[in-house]
């Protein structure tokens, strides 16, 4: 989901100007750049889709996706969830967050 929230933050800055942290290398000066939020979209989409795709996380027996599966669920997760729920790092992953006593029945678990 890291890189979902990722795309989501990134379509809330100026796409021209420069991400605060995140860089490429450049193979002409052998150096790091810093990039520009507009890069960032690219590298989250191949976040996402990487996720599906990690051979580890199946399970015995299950089939991995095809990369036409991959890059429908991605675009369904981008199109469908909403923006608003994605405000930074703060997911709920079940019985793994530290505030599962405060889930309430019917609160999403996806995002909060």
């Amino acid at each position: 989901m890291v890189g979902l929230e990722n795309y989501f933050v990134t379509s809330q800055h100026d796409l021209d100007g420069m991400h605060p942290y995140q860089t490429r290398w450049d193979p002409k000066t052998k150096q790091t750049q810093r990039i520009t939020w507009g890069e960032q979209p690219e590298r989250d989409f191949r976040c996402i889709a990487g996720n599906m795709d990690y051979k580890l996380y199946l399970l015995p027996r299950e089939k991995p996706l095809t990369q036409e599966q991959i890059d429908r669920i991605r675009d369904r997760l981008v199109a469908e969830i909403p923006v608003d729920n994605f405000t930074g790092s703060l997911f709920l992953f079940g019985m793994v967050a530290p505030k599962d006593h405060e889930i309430v029945p019917g609160q999403s678990l996806l995002a909060e």
